[in-house]
């Protein structure tokens, strides 16, 4: 593993911001470098269910629901930040979580909404603001104009979206 953060990997072997990695196997590095086309945007979700996920599940489920639903490695999606709300039908206050002090203004916005009747299935409801960036490294296998497209046209993204988190996550 990498020692120090600074050159793309971080320290728990992780991509570092605004860096992309490609290659990389057992035997060999992944080849780092600053990314330098990417589009920002800012995902509205409202769930609804028996538990309350975390901060840490909803970031991780969102990686994997974006990749899916963007057809993108997951190392090529930056979650910055994560901002949630949650109430029960019977409480009126609000807890605010945020897990990053990043302040950035998302240049696309995409929403889905998966609001549900309270029941006895659904005790809670979630609200949650995620900014992200998705970055490209291979130029030839997913273009800025596919991912700038998806990430403004409601009728590419939520439905995909929605069948990602629902087959390839807890949420």
């Amino acid at each position: 593993g990498n020692v120090r953060s600074g050159d793309g990997c971080s320290a728990n072997c992780r991509v570092e911001a605004d860096w992309i990695c490609t290659g990389g196997s057992l035997g060999g590095p992944d080849v780092c470098r600053k990314s330098e086309v990417n589009a920002h945007s800012t995902l509205w979700l409202v769930i609804s269910g028996k538990r309350v996920p975390d901060i840490e599940e909803l970031k991780l489920a969102t990686e994997v629901a974006l990749s899916v639903a963007l057809s993108c490695p997951e190392r090529d999606l930056e979650i910055f930040n994560v901002l949630s709300s949650f109430g029960k039908e019977e409480s009126t206050v609000s807890k605010k979580t945020e897990t990053s002090t990043t302040t950035k203004i998302p240049k696309t916005s995409t929403t889905t909404t998966s609001s549900t009747p309270e029941s006895r299935f659904h005790s809670f409801r979630l609200e949650a603001q995620i900014d992200f960036k998705v970055k490209i490294s291979d130029p030839v296998g997913l273009s800025i104009d596919t991912i700038e497209g998806a990430l403004t046209t409601r009728g590419i993204l939520l439905p995909k979206l929605m069948v990602a988190y629902t087959d390839h996550t807890t949420l």
